[in-house]
């Protein structure tokens, strides 16, 4: 939903040759819109305007459909649909009217777009790009649509044993995502969840949003008890992960590896392409990788590398590290740990140049998605992923395609998706304005309309809830959009409430009551830098 800042000025219906007549007792920007076209003009006080619609020459047609969950059976109740400049802050592009059967069309230059309903609305939206293969489709609503209360259903009250033990013999990925990067149950609960998926069937990995490069120390201490294990989490890099709270999951897990032949026992492997450092370190100290002299110049110069970094390398380098890697980024056997360290440095370099924002977050899942599709053999070695629930979910308001996005189309039903929610509470997060750093916040309590607090129990332990297992009633208020707290790295005062198109992004949900804020450990403290 875009800022009140940014808000459309009034809209009216423009005729078949572009023009509209609008009178306003006070000064005005409107909008007119039909089917092809859009134009704004000001309107002095009592005065009657034609407006006309100025249209770029050189468009593509497109057209599409908008699924419109707040209208009344057989009645459209949005009317307008927006294009925006994908990555930029510039006003609608073009406009188009929704006709009785919900459908729109228009035409607009080639590139990418963002389209969103009135701006007084909420909807889903979605990316598309101009020429697109096939018709635009999305989901919108109303505000009051969208904030209606659960129906008065309880929900079946679940353990993470009873989901374990349900799900399907050849699941192949699960991933947990968290509403908010910074909360103490969280990383215990997913550490006791991924022991209890153990019981019944074999879990060979847990899949962290951290660097590949990064986790090998973590991965030789849970596995074998070598190394320290605060030094361990400290060289992932991420607040998020070196606290308490984890270290005591990674103990938890290292406790049940003692007990394990080593083909049995859980690794931590990274899949996130933000860091490259720890790859480029194992590959140049790895006795087995064979480089020459200026292939190990040339690839020294790659860690954790920038886009201005990039621009500074010669091309005669760039090739040399192409090259490289692509040799020895070709497994020599499953999960080959050279070849899975070459993949995360080339997914590194493809994210460079990407921009920031939803583009580069965009690249970013894609890239993820490969590493955890490549590390776990297609699923074939049963994984768990721990990360933001923004990027495990199958389908985010945006509509572009994240990590879970790929994962669920590539795995199908293997992929299985539970979000972590609470109610209330705190969670620790750097403070919106970058001036304190990372602290603990006060979570203001779910609203009635919320996910959260729609499918919470009463009880002091967390409450797992599988979607399929709901009642008719619940899962028909599901399959609309639903507000639920997402809070990543900074925190956001008003709650962080946002639409997912929740009965297509998860399988289920991990419910608490109320969670509290993680512990930083001596090097997981974030402050910020002196004005």
């Amino acid at each position: 939903m875009r800022n009140a800042e940014d808000t459309l000025p009034s809209t009216v219906t423009a005729d078949a040759r572009g023009q509209a007549t609008i009178r306003s007792s006070s000064e005005t920007e409107v909008t007119a819109v039909n089917a092809t076209g859009f134009g704004r003009a000001k309107v002095i006080p009592g005065s009657a305007l034609p407006v006309l619609i100025v249209l770029d020459g050189h468009c593509t047609q497109f057209e599409g459909t908008i699924e419109d969950q707040s209208a009344p059976a057989g009645r459209a109740s949005i009317e307008t649909v927006h294009f925006f400049p994908y990555g930029t802050s510039a006003p609608a592009a073009f406009s188009a009217r929704i006709d009785d059967a919900n459908r729109f069309q228009g035409c607009l230059p080639n590139g990418r777009y963002f389209a969103d309903t009135e701006l007084d609305e909420v909807g889903g939206g979605i990316l598309f790009d101009v020429p697109s293969p096939s018709a635009i489709a999305y989901v919108g609503t109303r505000q009051s649509a969208s904030q209606a209360d659960a129906p008065n259903v309880g929900s079946p009250p679940a353990t993470a044993s009873d989901v374990a033990r349900s799900l399907p013999a050849n699941v192949g990925i699960v991933a947990l995502g968290e509403s908010t990067h910074g909360t103490a149950e969280y990383a215990v609960e997913r550490a006791r969840f991924t022991l209890e998926l153990a019981k019944s069937k074999r879990v060979r990995f847990v899949l962290l949003e951290a660097g590949l490069g990064d986790t090998l120390a973590l991965d030789r201490y849970v596995r074998t008890g070598t190394g320290d294990v605060h030094k361990a989490v400290a060289a992932l890099q991420f607040w998020m992960w070196d606290t308490e709270e984890f270290v005591k999951g990674v103990e938890l897990l290292r406790q049940y590896n003692k007990k394990r032949p080593a083909r049995e026992r859980i690794g931590f492997v990274g899949t996130d392409v933000q860091t490259t450092a720890g790859a480029v370190s194992y590959l140049l100290d790895d006795r087995s990788t064979s480089l020459s002299d200026a292939e190990r110049t040339a690839l020294s110069k790659v860690p954790d590398i920038d886009d201005s970094d990039w621009s500074t390398v010669s091309e005669v380098d760039k090739r040399l590290v192409d090259d490289a890697l692509a040799r020895l980024a070709k497994p020599r056997r499953i999960n080959d740990t050279r070849a899975l360290a070459a993949a995360s440095i080339q997914s590194r370099l493809k994210l460079v140049g990407t921009g920031t924002g939803l583009n580069q977050m965009r690249v970013r899942d894609q890239l993820m998605a490969d590493m955890a599709v490549r590390i776990s053999d297609g699923g074939n070695q049963l994984s768990v992923v721990w990360a933001h629930m923004g990027h495990v979910a199958r389908r985010y308001m945006f509509g572009q395609d994240t990590m879970g996005t790929i994962l669920g189309s590539r795995l199908g039903p293997r992929y299985v998706v539970l979000a972590m929610l609470s109610v209330s509470g705190s969670a620790r997060a750097w403070d919106a304005d970058f001036k304190i750093g990372v602290i603990p916040h006060t979570l203001t309590d779910a609203p009635p309309y919320a996910l959260e607090r729609a499918l919470a129990v009463e009880s002091t332990e967390p409450s797992y809830v599988m979607f399929a297992q709901l009642s008719h009633e619940m899962q028909a208020w599901l399959s609309k959009l639903r507000y639920l707290r997402s809070i990543g790295g900074v925190y956001d005062p008003d709650g962080g409430f946002t639409l997912y198109d929740v009965g297509h992004a998860f399988d289920g949900v991990v419910v608490f009551r109320r969670t509290s804020s993680s512990t930083p450990t001596p090097t997981g403290i974030r402050k910020a830098k002196a004005q």
